[in-house]
C-alpha cells in the first residue's frame, strides 16, 4: 500500500567511542570553531554539521576529520536544522533533502527468526569484511550482525513485551525492520523517516551500523572487541526503532531515549560494557539534570534505567515506554512509579545515595556493578568546624532533577556533630546523609533530613565513634528549576564521654490534699557507665520526691524515675505546678540535664474537708454544713458536691453513706 511520508530531518541518534578525545579536533568542533570566529552564517554551519554526519567527504577539507566526536550528540544539531527548516534557502533544502535517503546496498540478508532484514555491500567504501568461514555465500559479519539483531528483538519484544518498531510500509523491500551497514565516524544511527499506521503518533524507522567496527575503543565482550561493538550498537538502536513506535518527543525526550538505549546495551548484553565509557560524564558532573542532553551526560545517565531495572526488575522499562504516550518522561516515572507505592521524589533521592556508593565504596548492598561504576565526584570537603554559611560554588549549583554531595570528615572523640541546610524557599529539596567508616569493607548508615516548609532543616549526630565521614546528598527534586542555591553549616560540640538525657514522660494531675506519682525517663547518652543523683524540685513549694535519689546506668541504658508529688491541703482548683527532674554524672563536673512536666490540681468532689479522702469524716462535715451550720466545704464549697448535681444538700450526705456503706458509685464528675 502506498503511504504519505512526513519528511522528517534525520534524527540520528549517535553515540560516539567511548574513549576521551585526541589532541585532533573532530569535524563538529571545527566547524564550531569557525563558526564562533565569524567565518559564516548560522544556515551554512547547519548544512556543515549535518554533512559532518552523513556525508565527510562532502566537508571542505578543512572541516574533515577522523576524530570520533563522542561528547556531542548529533540530534541537537539535527532537531535545531528541523526547527530552521523554513529559513533555509531553497539550494540548501535540496542539498538536505539528498541526505536523507536510505543508503545504497547491493546485498541483503534475512535474519533467522525473520524479524530483521541487514542490507550491506561487499565492495565499495561500504564495504563489510567478506570472510565466510562456513562457506554459505553470506559474510560472516552479517550472520554474526543477524544473530546480535535477533538476540535484541527477543529481549526487547518477546521477552520485555514491547511493541515492535513500526512497518515502514515495505521502504526496504518488505515488512521486516531494516538495519543498514556503512563507513561513518559513529557506531550508529536511527533514523525516522514518517508516520506510521498506529492510532498515536508512531513513526516508522530504519537503523544503520558501522561497517566493520575495526579501530574501535575496547571493550570487555570476551568475544573481542568487534563483536562487543556490534552487540551494543544494535540493541541499542534497535530499541530507538522501538522507542519511536510509541508517541515521543523527539526534541524534549531525547535524553530518555538515550539513556534508555543505552542501557539497553548492558541489559541485552551485559558482558560487553561499553557504556561504561560514558559513566564519567555522569558522574562528573551531579549538577547537571536528568534531563540534560549534552555531550555523553545522556548516555552515562543509562544508571538511572539501571537502579529502576534493579529495584522494579527491567520490565519496568516497558510499564514506562508504554506510558509515553500522550505524555512525558517525568510524567510517566510519576505515574508508574505510584503503582508500586512510591514517588519520583523518593526514588530520585535514593538514586542519588545510590550513585555514591560506587567504586572504591562498593558495599555489595546497592548497584550489581558498582564496583566497576567511577567515583562521584564531591562538590566541596570539610575536615575543621564550625563551618558556616556555606553556599554551593557558582557552576556547582544543581539543577532540576540533579544533586550536590558534600563530605564532612567527622571529629574524633565523644560529641554531637549537627549540620544544618536552608534551601531557597521556591525549591523542593531533598537531602539524604550517608555515614560511613571503613571496616574491611565500607559500611553505610542512610539517614535523610526533615526539612520544614521553607526547605530547611537540621540533622545531628552523637556516636561519632562508630563513623569517619558523613556525606551529605543535596537534591533538587524539581523537575524545572534550574542553577538552585541553598546555605549549609556544620559544627561540633565536644563532650567527655558523660552525657545524660531526661524526658517527662507526660504532664500529671492530682487532687487538691493528695498526691500523685509523676514518672521521668533518665538515659545515660554517654560511652562510659555512670552514676547519676537524681533531684526534684517544683516552684510552689510542695513536697516532691524521687525515688531512687542515685540511678547507676550503663552507656546507652534507660531508667524510670518516679516522683511522690504532694498537693497541700486547700489548694485550689485549676492550679498549675511544674515539676524539674534533673539527673547529675557523679563522674565528672558539668554533665546533666532536667526535664519537667506540668501537674493540675483538681479538687475532688465528696471529699468536703479537703484531707485527700472520701470517708465518714465527709459524711459529718455535710450533715453539719447542711443542719447544724458547720464550716464551708473546703477549698471550695463544690467539695460537697458528692452527688454532682451542682448543688450541695442533703442528697451528697445520702451519696456519701450509699458509696461508703452500700459500694454505691464514686462520684461521677471526678476527673479521675
Amino acid at each position: 500500500m502506498s503511504h504519505p511520508v512526513r519528511l522528517i530531518l534525520v534524527l540520528v541518534f549517535l553515540f560516539g567511542a567511548s574513549s576521551p578525545l585526541s589532541a585532533a579536533s573532530s569535524s563538529y568542533q571545527l566547524i564550531e570553531q569557525a563558526f564562533n570566529a565569524g567565518k559564516f552564517s548560522d544556515e551554512e554551519r547547519l548544512v556543515l554539521l549535518v554533512q559532518s554526519i552523513k556525508d565527510q567527504e562532502a566537508l571542505p577539507q578543512q572541516f574533515q576529520s577522523s576524530v570520533v566526536e563522542v561528547s556531542k550528540s548529533a540530534t541537537p544539531i539535527l532537531l535545531e536544522v528541523h526547527a530552521k527548516w523554513e529559513s533555509f534557502s531553497p539550494e540548501n533544502k535540496t542539498l538536505l533533502r539528498g541526505y536523507y535517503l536510505r543508503p545504497s546496498a547491493t546485498h541483503t540478508y534475512n535474519t533467522p527468526s525473520g524479524k530483521l532484514k541487514i542490507h550491506y555491500n561487499i565492495s565499495g567504501g561500504d564495504a563489510v569484511p567478506t570472510a565466510d568461514g562456513n562457506s554459505n555465500g553470506i559474510p560472516d559479519y552479517i550472520e554474526w550482525l543477524a544473530d546480535y539483531a535477533d538476540s535484541s528483538y527477543r529481549t526487547q519484544v518477546t521477552y520485555l513485551g514491547h511493541l515492535e518498531p513500526p512497518s515502514d510500509f515495505s521502504g526496504g523491500g518488505d515488512s521486516r525492520y531494516d538495519i543498514y551497514t556503512e563507513e561513518m565516524p559513529y557506531y550508529g544511527y536511527t533514523q525516522p523517516e514518517g508516520y506510521g499506521d498506529r492510532p498515536w503518533g508512531d513513526i516508522y524507522s530504519y537503523a544503520s551500523v558501522h561497517r566493520n567496527f575495526y579501530g574501535f575503543p575496547p571493550n570487555d565482550d570476551p568475544e573481542g572487541n568487534q563483536k562487543g561493538a556490534m552487540k551494543v550498537t544494535v540493541a541499542h538502536e534497535y530499541y530507538h526503532g522501538i522507542q519511536l513506535g510509541y508517541e515521543v518527543n523527539m526534541g524534549s525526550d531525547i535524553w530518555f531515549m538515550e539513556m534508555s538505549s543505552t542501557w539497553m546495551e548492558e541489559w541485552a548484553f551485559p558482558l560487553v560494557n561499553d557504556n561504561y565509557g560514558y559513566l564519567s560524564y555522569w558522574f562528573n558532573h551531579p549538577e547537571y539534570s536528568m534531563h540534560y542532553s549534552t555531550g555523553g551526560h545522556m548516555y552515562g545517565g543509562f544508571v538511572w534505567p539501571k537502579y529502576l531495572e534493579e529495584n522494579f526488575g527491567a520490565v519496568i522499562m516497558q510499564q514506562l515506554w508504554a506510558e509515553t504516550i500522550g505524555s512525558t518522561p517525568y510524567q510517566d516515572f510519576a505515574t508508574i512509579l505510584a503503582n508500586y507505592a512510591t514517588t519520583l521524589g523518593d526514588q530520585f533521592t535514593e538514586f542519588s545515595l545510590w550513585n555514591f556508593i560506587t567504586a572504591t565504596y562498593d558495599d555489595g548492598l546497592h548497584y550489581e556493578d558498582a564496583a566497576d561504576y567511577p567515583s562521584m565526584s564531591i562538590m566541596r570537603s570539610h575536615s575543621s568546624y564550625p563551618v558556616t554559611n556555606q553556599t554551593p560554588t557558582a557552576s556547582k549549583r544543581p539543577d532540576a532533577m540533579a544533586a550536590n554531595y558534600i563530605n564532612f570528615n567527622l571529629p574524633s572523640g565523644p560529641g554531637t556533630f549537627t549540620v544544618e541546610f536552608d534551601g531557597d524557599n521556591s525549591t523542593p529539596w531533598r537531602v539524604k546523609l550517608l555515614t560511613m567508616v571503613y571496616s574491611g569493607g565500607y559500611q553505610f548508615g542512610e539517614h535523610e533530613m526533615t526539612l520544614d516548609g521553607n526547605g530547611d532543616g537540621s540533622f545531628a549526630m552523637i556516636d561519632l565513634q562508630n563513623w569517619s565521614r558523613l556525606i551529605m546528598i543535596v537534591c533538587n527534586v524539581s523537575q524545572t528549576l534550574n542553577d538552585r542555591s541553598y546555605t549549609y553549616g556544620a559544627s561540633f560540640q565536644p563532650y567527655s564521654g558523660y552525657d545524660v538525657r531526661v524526658n517527662a514522660t507526660d504532664d500529671d494531675s492530682v487532687y487538691s490534699a493528695s498526691y500523685t506519682v509523676s514518672r521521668f525517663q533518665v538515659e545515660n547518652a554517654g560511652i562510659y557507665p555512670d552514676t547519676f543523683a537524681i533531684t526534684a524540685d517544683d516552684g510552689l513549694g510542695w513536697s516532691v520526691n524521687p525515688s531512687p535519689h542515685r540511678l547507676f546506668l550503663n552507656a546507652g541504658q534507660i531508667d524510670t524515675v518516679n516522683v511522690n508529688v504532694n498537693c497541700p491541703p486547700l489548694t485550689n482548683e485549676g492550679v498549675i505546678n511544674r515539676i524539674v527532674v534533673t539527673a547529675t554524672a557523679v563522674s565528672t563536673m558539668g554533665v546533666d540535664d532536667s526535664d519537667s512536666c506540668l501537674v493540675t490540681v483538681f479538687v475532688q468532689r465528696g471529699d468536703a474537708d479537703n484531707n485527700g479522702l472520701i470517708n465518714i469524716a465527709d459524711l459529718t462535715y455535710i450533715i453539719n454544713y447542711i443542719f447544724g451550720g458547720g464550716s464551708v466545704p473546703v477549698p471550695i464549697v463544690e467539695a460537697g458536691d458528692a452527688d454532682c448535681d451542682t448543688m450541695v444538700n442533703i442528697s451528697d450526705a445520702v451519696a456519701l453513706i450509699t458509696y461508703i456503706f452500700a459500694g454505691g458509685p464514686y462520684p461521677p464528675c471526678n476527673p479521675f
